[in-house]
């Protein structure tokens, strides 16, 4: 398994972060004589490591509901509200934001969409910053319209965010959303589309974003 360089969940990572101030309703230390089977933590099944804490998942205690945890030759007995969240994909825990709310739109290219019969259902479109104003091509529209678009943009937000675990690549003939941002980086989606829903799929960051299709004119069409 090869880590994955992407914007996190803050919520999720949140509430990862919040077993380090969890308080123990029992501590045991760990020795020669322990039985760690006794407290699940032989071999523990989750494990979760903070840089350089490491933190194992035993047991339930049976009266209390508490969930035994290994950490530093110690055992402690605590309220467990992550261990599901440990047995979730790793793409629960990607931003389901599209751009990091910190970045800003410089420029954005959209491609013709079709519907299922080969007939043009949204135009192309670009849109760029010129001279603090926004000009479209190949049709100008008016500054509040663009703004609209961009803003949709900006702030799009996935159902599911899907890591890719294949090498997959795009090809030339994908309908491709070209983002040029502030910070001169760029992030490029390929297009798929039908009446179930809208995926963009970043290659570079080998995620799949996937939206409802009622957000499709809210993202490619000037006029809605």
């Amino acid at each position: 398994v090869q880590p994955i360089h992407v914007r996190a969940n803050q919520t999720r990572i949140n509430l990862l972060l919040s077993l380090l101030q969890q308080p123990a309703h029992q501590q045991i230390p760990v020795t020669q004589t322990t039985d760690l089977a006794e407290f699940g933590l032989q071999q523990p099944e989750l494990s979760l490591v903070f840089n350089e804490y490491h933190f194992a998942f035993g047991d339930t205690e049976p009266l209390s509901g508490y969930r035994y945890i290994l950490h530093n030759q110690q055992i402690y007995l605590i309220n467990d509200d992550i261990s599901p969240l440990l047995g979730a994909s790793a793409s629960s825990f990607v931003d389901n934001r599209l751009l990091d709310p910190a970045s800003k739109i410089a420029a954005l290219h959209l491609p013709e969409l079709q519907n299922q019969q080969g007939q043009q259902k949204y135009a192309a479109l670009s849109i760029v910053q010129q001279n603090d104003s926004w000009h479209s091509m190949p049709q100008n529209y008016p500054q509040d319209k663009l703004l609209a678009l961009l803003q949709n943009w900006q702030q799009a937000y996935a159902m599911q965010v899907v890591i890719m675990l294949d090498d997959e690549t795009s090809t030339p003939d994908e309908q491709e959303v070209t983002i040029k941002l502030t910070d001169n980086t760029q992030r490029k989606f390929v297009v798929s589309h039908s009446e179930e829903g809208l995926t963009l799929t970043d290659h570079q960051q080998q995620l799949q974003y996937l939206f409802p299709a009622t957000i499709i004119p809210a993202l490619f069409s000037i006029n809605e």
